[in-house]
């Protein structure tokens, strides 16, 4: 082999590790989650007819907490498991759903969770 052979199998090399590393879904970040969150509940929202106000009553919160959660403010890590399967109940999603969203572990049905 010589020298020339050597450079084109490095190149091919360095070419195939920067497509791999273009088709690798990038991380999230935190705002990501949050974000995320935020549009699908208000979807869930629009589509039970319900207001944010609605929200907020079904989780027995403060308007302005509610607003943060539904703006993707509140951050993911602030919203611990118990609140998240109230949340879910409060759209109608299974909590596993909303896990799943937000990167988190799935963990099996309880049936306080059942919506």
């Amino acid at each position: 082999m010589n020298k020339s052979d050597d450079a084109e199998r490095i190149r091919l090399a360095i070419k195939a590790e920067i497509e791999q590393e273009q088709h690798r879904p990038a991380a999230r970040s935190a705002a990501d989650y949050a974000g995320l969150l935020a549009a699908f509940l208000r979807g869930a929202l629009d589509n039970l007819g319900r207001s944010p106000a609605d929200f907020a009553r079904a989780l027995d919160i403060d308007q302005e907490l509610a607003d943060g959660i539904l703006d993707g403010l509140l951050p993911v890590s602030q919203i611990e498991d118990e609140f998240l399967v109230e949340i879910a109940r409060a759209v109608g999603h299974q909590p596993n759903v909303l896990r799943v969203m937000l990167g988190r572990g799935i963990t099996p049905a309880r049936s306080e969770e059942n919506v």
